[in-house]
């Protein structure tokens, strides 16, 4: 199974980190966000990765090059506009031959990917996605995602939102690490839209969308706030990523 990394993001919110530099190589104890997502899917075997990239991409495509100095196998599929994470996903949809997991460049996590692949295939889902209690502002930074007993998902609650946090069933958190059959492919267009903005249709049409709920680490690096805090988290252990020494 290939894994496919959504790292075409410029990384606004992190200025002025990302200036000159797209947002999956913000250093975060001392690499690259991306190199730390590649670490942990070698860790996972799945070494066979599809970089899916936009912004400033010849940075990354200089700095990783086939992946073999780094024990993978890279290809790219870069977006000459900007196409958003679903546009971005069709346009590499002719290097991914079979089921796939999708993470987002920005997300540290420390999920066990081959237990999510055997749910996703237990459940014969077109999508399954890793949910949780994320770290941070949770729930007010990510989207929500509500499910029955089956697991089967229900609703989706966008940000921006207020929820309330107490009480049983709560919906959980998107920790941006997805396992996809191929035939999702076929239903994304190759325009500029949001991956997770095709989610109700597929729901309204019956789509197999199911969660993974997880209590493993997970969190994004959106911001310099939370960055700091997955860095800190990274230095005293708290998660089981490999951290070199800051020279």
């Amino acid at each position: 199974m290939k894994a496919v990394i959504l790292c075409g993001g410029k990384g606004t919110r992190l200025y002025p980190l990302t200036s000159d530099i797209p947002k999956a190589m913000v250093r975060l104890a001392g690499k690259p966000v991306l190199e730390h997502i590649i670490s942990f899917l070698k860790e996972n075997d799945l070494t066979n990765i599809v970089l899916c990239t936009g912004h400033l991409s010849q940075i990354i495509e200089n700095y990783f090059g086939d992946g073999s100095s780094f024990g993978v196998n890279l290809v790219y599929s870069r977006e000459e506009m900007p196409l958003s994470t679903g546009g971005a996903l069709a346009l590499a949809k002719e290097k991914i031959a079979d089921d796939f997991i999708l993470l987002n460049g920005d997300n540290i996590c420390t999920i066990n990917v081959q237990k999510l692949i055997l749910f996703h295939k237990e459940k014969n889902a077109l999508l399954t996605i890793g949910v949780g209690k994320t770290k941070g502002s949770y729930p007010a930074s990510c989207d929500l995602f509500a499910f029955n007993k089956e697991f089967a998902i229900t609703n989706i609650i966008f940000r921006p939102h207020q929820y309330i946090t107490d009480g049983e069933n709560l919906p959980l958190g998107n920790l941006g690490i997805f396992c996809c059959s191929r035939e999702i492919l076929k239903d994304i267009p190759q325009i500029f839209v949001s991956f997770e903005k095709l989610l109700p249709t597929f729901l309204s049409e019956g789509k197999r969308i199911y969660a993974y709920p997880t209590n493993e680490y997970a969190s994004d690096i959106g911001t310099q706030e939370s960055l700091r805090a997955v860095e800190e988290d990274l230095v005293m252990g708290r998660t089981h990523l490999f951290i070199e020494e800051k020279k």
